[in-house]
C-alpha cells in the first residue's frame, strides 16, 4: 500500500483529509484461515498457530489455549499411566472439529459495495484444510447451529 492509496482511502470513508505524517511502514490485510490436516501425527502432536491460522488475534489465541488445555492434561495422563487406551488419539478428533467451527466464522467483506447484512456465501472452494469433513460427527456438528447457553451436554464421564 502507498500513502496516496491510504489517503484516499481514508478519504473515501471519512469524506474529508486527514493530515498524516510520514509512515514508517504500511501493508495490506490479507484474510488467512487455516489449519492442518492432522494435529497428530505419531508422536508429533501441533497446536496452537502450529496447527492453524486464522486472521483475528484474539481467536486465534483463544483456540491456541483451548488446544494448549486439551492436549496438556491428556499428555499428562499419558506420562503418568492413567490414561486410557487411545486418549491422546481424540486430540486431532476434538481441537480439529473445533478448528473447523472457528473457521466457519464470518469472513471479511471489506471491498467496495458488500452487503453485510448477509452472512457469507461459501462457495465449496476455500481455504479450509480439513479431510474430516466428510466423517458424520464433523458433518452433524458442521451443520448444526453452534451450542448456546441453554444447549445441554451429558457430563463428563471419568476414568479411574
Amino acid at each position: 500500500m502507498t500513502l496516496t492509496e491510504l489517503r484516499d482511502s481514508i478519504r473515501r470513508v471519512l469524506g474529508v483529509d486527514l493530515p498524516l505524517g510520514e509512515p514508517t511502514r504500511l501493508t495490506r490485510f490479507t484474510f488467512h484461515a487455516r489449519q492442518v490436516e492432522r494435529y497428530r501425527d505419531g508422536r508429533i502432536l501441533l497446536a496452537g498457530d502450529a496447527a492453524h491460522l486464522f486472521p483475528a488475534p484474539g481467536v486465534a489465541l483463544n483456540a491456541g489455549l483451548l488446544d494448549s488445555g486439551n492436549l496438556g492434561w491428556k499428555l499428562a495422563a499419558a506420562i503418568h499411566g492413567w490414561a486410557p487406551a487411545g486418549l491422546l488419539d481424540t486430540y486431532h478428533d476434538e481441537r480439529h472439529l473445533a478448528g473447523e467451527r472457528t473457521l466457519l466464522h464470518p469472513e471479511p467483506r471489506w471491498h467496495s459495495g458488500a452487503d453485510t447484512t448477509q452472512p457469507p456465501k461459501h462457495s465449496g472452494s476455500s481455504s479450509r484444510n480439513c479431510s474430516s469433513t466428510s466423517s458424520p460427527c464433523a458433518a452433524s456438528a458442521l451443520s448444526s447451529p453452534a451450542p448456546t447457553s441453554a444447549t445441554r451436554h451429558p457430563a463428563p464421564t471419568t476414568t479411574p
